[in-house]
């Protein structure tokens, strides 16, 4: 090996590897719900579907799109166990947002259960609260009546 390959070599070693971008995997401001009074008019409707370790609430309005917002009380423990309630009901809506259809906007609200509720256990209740909001189409509308 020269000396010329030896310094190439050198300047490589000093670099830093490259960094791949990351990719954010968050709901955007414009789907998210920011006003406090949007969620208490979510309240006011009344429509709400109660799930073991959540509850689920649809607001229909001229500018609902499936936005998101999410509510923890000191009911379901410390402010520690108030923000995972809350990363837990972001994540299994952001993971199953492309699925649900509809022209409103959700609120999500933790129980206390949520906290010891196996992850799979919170993915099946959020899908069954969203079939019992016509959010979400069961499995069975999806066969093909033709085949």
């Amino acid at each position: 090996m020269d000396h010329a390959e030896q310094s190439t070599q050198r300047e490589h070693a000093n670099q830093p590897p490259e960094k791949k971008p990351i990719l954010r995997q968050t709901l955007s401001r414009a789907q998210r719900l920011t006003r406090s009074g949007d969620i208490r008019e979510a309240y006011a409707q009344g429509r709400k579907a109660v799930g073991s370790c959540m509850v689920l609430w649809t607001r229909t309005a001229t500018d609902a799109q499936l936005r998101l917002g999410v509510v923890a009380s000191r009911k379901v423990g410390n402010a520690v166990a108030r923000a995972r309630a809350k990363r837990l009901m972001r994540e299994v809506y952001r993971t199953h947002r492309a699925g649900l259809t509809g022209n409103v906007d959700v609120v999500l609200v933790a129980r206390h259960a949520i906290l010891r509720t196996p992850w799979s256990d919170v993915v099946n209740d959020f899908r069954s609260l969203a079939v019992r909001a016509r959010l979400r189409e069961t499995r069975e509308e999806h066969v093909d009546p033709s085949a």
